[in-house]
């Protein structure tokens, strides 16, 4: 499993 977190307009933590 890999953990993507984007920093953007809203923080995001997407779970692959």
């Amino acid at each position: 499993k890999a953990v993507l977190f984007d920093v953007g307009a809203v923080p995001n933590i997407r779970f692959h």
